[in-house]
């Protein structure tokens, strides 16, 4: 069962058939018949939609693919891994993309079958970051047209990492605004986007930490579906994962210093905030002191029958109160 939620009208196929002097191109409904490798040409089947489940099956039995494969193809909560299955391989990744609009993260999973001479992609939707590899393919620019398929299947993790990248970078430009701001105003919406923030790097962190070890397998395969002319692609990509990881890293350590400066500043404001209460409190005790004492009304009080005491004790009660201004002032404690 296709356990996703994303299910378009129709499932699309691509087909893309090309050697060094050859391509072909076209695209197939359901009902027409699927083509088969053919000898010294790449067949790339890319399937768009995974909600027809007959034809999944029916894909299945045609390239003689395991049951468990197409379960998590249509399982999409699978990691990011690569499986040896003799006449092919099997690849899980996650394909990122950025919703500036919600700004917010989503992935698709895309699944890869790499046989001889051919290679298979299902994706959930149509739409995806490999319009320059098909672009490639189209104009015969680069080596693409003359290796096999196993170097196709690089040039799309390459498009799909390429991917990673950019939305590092959009992170990245979102780190110093999001320092300024918690720094200078320490509210609920920054300690929101905080939040946020470290949400993001999970999520990225989720799919590009399993490519390490993918990769890293990839290189040690011993299978002849992944050329020795492709491994060294394969170790560029492996440190261009490695190089996203440590930026990564940085990035997860800089959320939790955020959240710890929000604290911090949270208990610098307490701090001014009692500060100035404890200030106020110094200023009024010696004038509650005075204001008590004669508000004792005792009979033999002399100084309740001068006719200015009353204006004299308000004046000392000022002089007190400006006395105690001046010196927070001298001391710089305002």
């Amino acid at each position: 069962m296709y356990t996703g939620d994303r299910e378009p009208e129709r499932t699309s196929i691509e087909v893309y058939s090309y050697s060094s002097d050859s391509f072909h191109q076209q695209t197939l409904e359901i009902k027409d018949p699927i083509p088969m490798p053919e000898e010294s040409k790449v067949l790339w089947i890319n399937i768009n939609g995974l909600h027809d489940l007959p034809f999944i099956e029916s894909m299945g039995k045609q390239f003689s693919i395991h049951s468990l494969v197409l379960e998590d193809i249509l399982h999409t909560e699978q990691r990011p891994k690569v499986e040896d299955y003799g006449p092919y391989l099997f690849f899980v990744v996650k394909m990122l993309y950025y919703d500036e609009e919600h700004d917010q993260l989503n992935d698709e999973q895309v699944s890869m079958v790499l046989g001889k001479g051919f290679l298979l992609t299902f994706q959930e939707m149509a739409g995806d970051v490999f319009i320059p590899v098909r672009d490639r393919i189209r104009n015969n620019r680069g080596r693409i047209r003359r290796e096999d398929p196993g170097f196709l299947v690089y040039s799309l993790l390459d498009s799909i990492i390429d991917q990673y990248f950019l939305i590092l970078e959009k992170i990245g430009d979102s780190i110093e605004a999001l320092e300024d701001e918690v720094t200078a105003t320490a509210s609920k919406e920054s300690l929101a986007k905080v939040q946020h923030f470290r949400r993001q790097i999970l999520f990225l962190r989720r799919s590009i930490w399993p490519l390490r070890e993918m990769l890293l397998l990839l290189q040690r395969l011993d299978s002849p579906l992944v050329s020795a002319t492709t491994k060294p692609y394969l170790r560029d990509l492996y440190d261009h994962v490695l190089y996203m990881i440590d930026t990564l890293e940085s990035y997860r350590e800089m959320a939790a210093d955020f959240l710890d400066l929000y604290l911090s500043s949270m208990n610098n404001k307490m701090s001014s905030i009692m500060k100035t209460l404890t200030l106020i409190t110094t200023i009024f005790m010696p004038l509650s002191f005075v204001a008590g004492l004669y508000g004792m009304n005792f009979v033999h009080m002399p100084e309740l029958t001068q006719p200015f005491a009353y204006p004299a004790v308000l004046i000392i009660m000022g002089i007190i109160a400006v006395s105690f201004v001046i010196f927070f002032f001298t001391k710089k404690w305002f």
